[in-house]
């Protein structure tokens, strides 16, 4: 996670991009968020060709769409680029929202499971079916995906609606009461991801007496 906030701090410290240089070092950044989170994106060199106002437009937008303070799923029309990589260096640039990826999604989608047939619901409700991103590695048919690799507008959607659960759920933290308030969100994004593929059975959530 240091190396995350680094890259985090070196966006902050590059503010507006406005020059050739500024670009270079933006994508650069963008790249190291990248690599930190394993991924090879490629997509990035689009970010390359174009004009520095271009690409400031286009992360000007992505902050005010994926700004989870203030930000409408309705708004969300035709947006460009959206993945598992782009979803983290969207976290490294917009405060409060969550890297949403194959592994988190999978963890909350079991989550969610265990919820509906613990308050026997016959159906999810539409608000916690935020979908899985295509990944690999989900042996034993954990979960399936559905949101493609070109379902841009689908998979912003439901990384947006992934930060309000989380405030949700922080409401009543449990042992996460030991993490400061400003960084349970974080926390409990990071211990979804750390369920991996792992299926959570019917006994996997143990509640307090």
């Amino acid at each position: 996670m240091e190396a995350f906030d680094k890259c985090r701090q070196t966006f902050d410290k590059i503010g507006i991009i406005d020059t050739p240089d500024r670009q270079r070092k933006f994508v650069d950044t963008a790249r190291s968020v990248a690599r930190w989170g394993g991924i090879n994106l490629p997509t990035l060199r689009r970010w390359e060709r174009m004009e520095p106002s271009q690409l400031q437009l286009l992360i000007s937008e992505a902050r005010l769409k994926l700004n989870p303070a203030t930000a409408d799923t309705d708004d969300l029309d035709d947006f460009p680029y959206m993945s598992s990589g782009f979803s983290k260096i969207y976290s490294a640039l917009i405060p409060g929202f969550p890297i949403y990826d194959s592994r988190v999604a999978c963890a909350l989608g079991c989550l969610v499971r265990l919820y509906c047939g613990e308050a026997n619901l016959s159906t999810t409700p539409s608000p916690l079916e935020l979908g899985m991103p295509d990944y690999q590695g989900n042996t034993g048919g954990r979960c399936s995906p559905s949101i493609r690799h070109d379902q841009n507008e689908k998979y912003a959607k439901a990384n947006l609606q992934f930060p309000w659960l989380l405030l949700r759920l922080v409401e009543d933290p449990g042992e996460f009461s030991a993490v400061p308030v400003h960084l349970r969100s974080h926390a409990l994004q990071s211990a979804l991801f750390m369920l991996g593929y792992a299926r959570l059975t019917s006994g996997a959530i143990k509640k307090p007496r």
